[in-house]
C-alpha cells in the first residue's frame, strides 16, 4: 500500500513538473512575442515622428510660398 501511494506521489510530482515546464515555455514565448511588439511599437513610433517632422517641414514651407 504505502509503494502505490509513493509512486502515485512520484507520478503526481512528475505531472506537476511536466506542467510547470510547459508554463514556463509559454511564458518565455510569450514574453518574446511582448518583446516584438515593443519593437514594433517604438518602429511605428519612430515612423510616425518622422513623417511628422516631414509633415510641419513641407507645412512651413507651403505656408511661405503664399
Amino acid at each position: 500500500m504505502d509503494e502505490a501511494c509513493g509512486q502515485l506521489a512520484r507520478s503526481k510530482n512528475k505531472s506537476y513538473e511536466a506542467e510547470i515546464a510547459a508554463l514556463k515555455n509559454q511564458n518565455a514565448a510569450l514574453q518574446m512575442k511582448i518583446q516584438a511588439l515593443e519593437n514594433y511599437r517604438q518602429a511605428k513610433h519612430k515612423e510616425y515622428a518622422e513623417l511628422e517632422t516631414k509633415y510641419k517641414k513641407l507645412k512651413a514651407k507651403h505656408s511661405k510660398c503664399r
